[in-house]
């Protein structure tokens, strides 16, 4: 099925001194009507390197959770990376977070809800296509508070800081033409349609309770302390 060309981000790290490493994915417009194009080896990639690292640093982030490097990759209309294109950076030595906050277990993660008030094209009874979509971030630095959540004003202020990037992220990536939003969802369906859907993002949602990804758990190996009876 036929998918929206579009851009994307992959955001990768490690954490501590294990082999468990975490990454995520943002997406962004490549076409913009019928006779310009975007591509990721257009993008400036300091300043896109500049912007990971400030938000990474921004103090929401579990503070074993080391900022790796970053690739760009251009997404043809079958959803494959034109390998021609592909941009990447490496930080060296990797960013930690600032310390001082709470290391919660690596397979914790933060999300922040994208969605689109879009709700446009719709087939009766059927959902909306790529009209919402979810990052896993590493895992908060924030304390879990009594009734099992980290704090309003901590996912408020994440969800700022979220907005912040995205916006560090077009002037780096687009030349000052575009006006337009960037952040989009992409999905192959309706069923039948020639090109997919893309829906731009207009509001970014964090909730309070932690989310768990177990493949960040693969590489943690298991010490076992054992007592007789």
């Amino acid at each position: 099925m036929p998918w929206p060309k579009h851009n994307k981000l992959v955001i990768r790290g490690t954490y501590g001194t294990s082999l468990e490493t975490w990454s995520y994915s943002l997406k962004f417009k490549q076409v913009f009507g019928t006779d310009f194009d975007v591509t990721v080896d257009e993008w400036d990639k300091a300043g896109v390197s500049s912007a990971v690292v400030t938000w990474h640093s921004a103090g929401w982030a579990n503070p074993a959770a080391k900022l790796t490097g970053w690739h760009g990759y251009s997404m043809d209309s079958e959803n494959h990376a034109d390998l021609n294109k592909l941009v990447q950076h490496t930080y060296s030595p990797a960013i930690s977070p600032p310390q001082g906050g709470v290391v919660h277990p690596f397979q914790c993660s933060v999300v922040i809800g994208l969605e689109s008030l879009d709700r446009s094209p719709r087939a009766p009874g059927k959902k909306d296509p790529a009209r919402f979509g979810r990052v896993y971030l590493p895992g908060p630095g924030f304390a879990i508070e009594q009734d099992g959540r980290f704090p309003g004003s901590q996912a408020l202020q994440l969800a700022e800081n979220f907005k912040i990037l995205v916006e560090a992220l077009k002037n780096a990536m687009y030349p000052s033409l575009v006006t337009d939003e960037v952040m989009v969802l992409v999905s192959p369906f309706p069923v039948g349609s020639p090109a997919g859907t893309e829906k731009r993002v207009d509001r970014y949602r964090v909730g309070r309770v932690v989310d768990t990804m177990q493949s960040r758990r693969r590489q943690l190996v298991e010490d076992y302390q054992v007592v007789e009876r």
